[in-house]
């Protein structure tokens, strides 16, 4: 049976340090994952398709990345359900749901081995509460929902 995680617990997460986290219950033993030496970001990723971005300096998390169906070979991809109103499978689904996106990119070609894409849709969440924090949907050529990712304003995922 797939359990249902509450998006509100990692809204909550948004902006605090990594340390902060820790003495919230975030695993310890969690690897660090650059993609390279020097880079200004680090990832955790505390369950498959979740990761979680940090700003390597500050050590703030920035973003939590949810995917939902896989892009690449070898990507993990989250297994349960997100909570109400963020469990939208579709990108016309979405729309229902939030509206009108406040920004949006239609449908992309990226290089290999991703390919085309559906583009995305971004919504403030103001109205839950979160006022600093955008909501974007990622989608696939058929336009189903890809990932969803919570992120900061100011950062760019």
């Amino acid at each position: 049976m797939k359990r249902r995680v509450e998006v509100e617990h990692w809204l909550r997460c948004l902006n605090k340090t990594h340390t902060v986290l820790l003495d919230l219950g975030l695993d310890p033993g969690l690897p660090i994952i650059t993609l390279y030496p020097g880079d200004t970001e680090f990832y955790l990723e505390p369950e498959p398709g979740v990761s979680y971005k940090f700003d390597a300096e500050t050590k703030v998390m920035k973003a939590v990345i949810v995917t939902v169906i896989k892009r690449v070979e070898f990507e993990p991809v989250f297994s349960d359900l997100l909570s109400e109103p963020y469990s939208c499978p579709t990108q016309r689904s979405v729309r229902d749901v939030w509206g009108s996106p406040v920004r949006s990119r239609g449908p992309v070609a990226l290089p290999h081995p991703i390919g085309k894409t559906g583009g995305w849709d971004a919504y403030g969440l103001a109205s839950k509460g979160f006022a600093d924090i955008e909501l974007m949907y990622q989608y696939t050529a058929e336009l189903k929902t890809s990932a969803i990712i919570l992120r900061t304003k100011e950062h760019e995922v």
